[in-house]
């Protein structure tokens, strides 16, 4: 569907409309596409009966509340998931 729109012999706006791209293999948990070519094949899991990314299927962080990528999480003396970030600056010393 292409619409034109003419204020006058100079100016001219031209808009195309698309369709919504088809969502294949959808994350049971936010919907982003898990298929190949999506950029989240490659870490997904079988989840239920479908799958999931693997922002989705991490932690949340204890300390921010926010996602953790699959994997990133780290611990305090074996207790809890937090970003690295989020954790306290002397055990960020003692990772690094």
């Amino acid at each position: 569907m292409t619409k034109e729109y003419s204020f006058d012999d100079h100016f001219k706006i031209i808009t195309v409309g698309f369709e919504k791209p088809k969502i294949i293999d959808p994350c049971v948990h936010c919907g982003e596409s898990t298929a190949w070519g999506s950029g989240n094949f490659v870490n997904r899991l079988g989840w239920d009966d479908g799958w999931s990314c693997a922002m989705c299927a991490g932690y949340e962080c204890d300390a921010c509340d926010k996602q953790i990528y699959l994997d990133e999480d780290h611990d305090i003396d074996g207790q809890g998931h937090y970003h690295f970030d989020c954790l306290p600056v002397e055990l960020q010393k003692e990772m690094n």
